[in-house]
């Protein structure tokens, strides 16, 4: 979904005109990702929750619209097979048309969408099972559409625990929480405040180290986020379900390839995997990390020369 997500995000962030928007919208809405979705929640209504909220985020400007304004139309058309076809461009008539053929033969998804409508306008989102990577994809969507504004590394703290919070009812997420308040042994750790944690009943469900360095000070900063990769390994082996290391840089020294005789530089900025040992490339005391996933450092860009990137810790 993440993909589906930001190719979409991709797609409308130049794009003015009311109606292209709309109608690269719903030429999204007919792919097979969200068709997958839906046939989950045929499947299992528990699923609902964790797609409901897509419909509310990406349908805004058509659910304006009086005709438009049922959610069984959106999930119609992920069974129309419009990808099947030599057209790829449809009017919004068209697509209206479309789905309302759909639901004709299928009732079931008439009736999906009813329950999917149930769910939105009274907040009865079933969240306790968050999916922690698409919420983290909604919120770098409200970046690109400029709903949300990040500034330093306090602001985007702050923003996705915003969005963490409002997609996970009875469930805590939390900022600058101690190992040890999770019954961890400091000592076992090579830092000991989580950025945001993500529990319910101090059942251990995510957490998340953030960077956005404003300061220049490249070698340490890079070493800064192998640091953080290796902290999320130590708590995901301590007992978190997902753990992740997300960073921001509008500084391309972080990522554009250049000539350097420092290791620390190829893995943001030439794809090297980080694996193993790495030592820490300034000071004059030795210090190491040891790194036991592999991971490669995919840049992906906002706007201007703002980019992010998300590692999900193995």
């Amino acid at each position: 979904m993440s993909l589906w997500y930001e190719s979409l995000g991709s797609s409308l962030f130049y794009e003015k005109n009311p109606t292209y928007r709309m109608q690269e919208v719903l030429r999204y809405l007919s792919m097979a990702v969200p068709r997958s979705w839906w046939e989950s929640c045929l499947n299992d209504e528990k699923y609902i929750s964790n797609y409901a909220h897509v419909l509310t985020e990406v349908c805004k400007e058509l659910l304006n619209i009086k005709k438009w304004n049922d959610y069984s139309l959106f999930i119609a058309l992920a069974f129309a097979n419009l990808n099947d076809t030599k057209k790829h461009i449809y009017s919004l008539d068209e697509y209206y048309d479309k789905a309302q053929d759909i639901l004709k033969k299928r009732p079931d998804l008439k009736e999906l969408g009813s329950k999917i409508s149930y769910f939105i306008k009274n907040k009865k989102f079933i969240k306790e099972n968050i999916d922690i990577l698409n919420t983290i994809q909604l919120f770098i969507q409200k970046v690109i559409s400029g709903e949300v504004e990040i500034y330093n590394e306090f602001s985007l703290q702050h923003e996705l625990g915003i969005i963490l919070r409002d997609q996970s009812n009875g469930i805590k997420v939390q900022f600058e929480r101690n190992v040890s308040y999770f019954g961890l042994k400091n000592t076992n750790f090579i830092k000991k405040e989580i950025d945001i944690s993500i529990f319910k009943d101090r059942k251990l469900i995510c957490c998340i180290e953030l960077k956005f360095p404003r300061n220049g000070q490249y070698p340490e900063q890079m070493y800064s986020f192998c640091k953080d990769i290796q902290f999320m390994e130590q708590v995901k082996k301590a007992g978190f379900n997902k753990t992740f290391v997300i960073i921001f840089a509008d500084d391309d020294c972080f990522y554009k390839p250049k000539n350097s005789n420092k290791e620390i530089y190829s893995y943001f900025r030439d794809q090297k995997p980080i694996f193993g040992k790495i030592i820490k490339p300034t000071g004059t005391k030795i210090e190491k990390l040891n790194i036991s996933g592999r991971y490669t450092i995919h840049w992906k860009g906002i706007k201007d020369s703002l980019k992010y990137t998300i590692i999900e810790i193995q």
